[in-house]
């Protein structure tokens, strides 16, 4: 079993891949993350920026598990399973970006 200090290091190269726009590295990592704690809810959280978008939401959902009043995943949430509106179709500025900051 891993240390607490090892969970860390690989969430923050995790992290740091996301931002580099490596994401098969990302979630190498990341996955790595959450096989060592499932309760990570920073790890669910990035992990989900570098998946598809039924990934996403599975993943959004994980963070909801390990924290319900995670309010980006929850909104996160509510975009990608809103059906598109007609104004949604004319304004494509109007999707949500889903990869999360920093601060998670």
């Amino acid at each position: 079993m891993a240390d607490k200090s090892d969970v860390e290091l690989l969430l923050r190269q995790g992290i740091a891949a996301v931002t580099a726009g490596r994401a098969e590295q990302a979630r190498q990592l990341l996955s790595k993350v959450i096989e060592l704690d499932p309760d990570n809810e920073k790890a669910w959280l990035w992990m989900s920026g570098v998946v598809t978008d039924e990934e996403r939401v599975a993943y959004l959902k994980e963070v909801l598990a390990v924290n319900p009043h995670k309010e980006y995943a929850r909104l996160g949430l509510k975009a990608l399973l809103a059906e598109p509106s007609a104004t949604d179709q004319e304004t494509p500025d109007a999707s949500v970006e889903l990869v999360p900051c920093a601060s998670g």
